[in-house]
């Protein structure tokens, strides 16, 4: 049986907890892509060298966590790459999120 690489793509990026300090946050990376690709997390750009994993444990959020969050994705068949960006908003007031649907293939 014969099985054709696709992708990487329709790639979410998805928070788990609440924006206020002092939550927990989770970050979870989807991506449809055969045979499974290669993931890695950025924030601000810069490598986390958190690679392979599809989540991002943030703990107990303070302020200067509010940064940009991506997750990247390589498929090493289809030599292909795609990478979704959100800007989380880290507040001690009230609950917000700016999501930067930014996606490179």
């Amino acid at each position: 049986m014969c099985s054709s690489a696709d992708g990487p793509e329709d790639m979410r990026l998805a928070v788990r907890g609440s924006l206020l300090v002092g939550s927990i946050l989770t970050l979870f990376c989807q991506v449809s892509s055969q045979p499974p690709a290669l993931l890695e997390w950025l924030v601000d750009g810069e490598s986390l060298n958190a690679t392979g994993q599809e989540t991002l444990e943030l703990g107990r959020v303070e302020e200067r966590h509010s940064r940009l969050y991506s997750c990247r994705a390589f498929n090493n068949m289809t030599l292909r790459w795609t990478s979704i960006t959100k800007h989380l908003v880290i507040s001690s007031g009230s609950s917000m999120m700016l999501h930067s649907p930014t996606q490179s293939i």
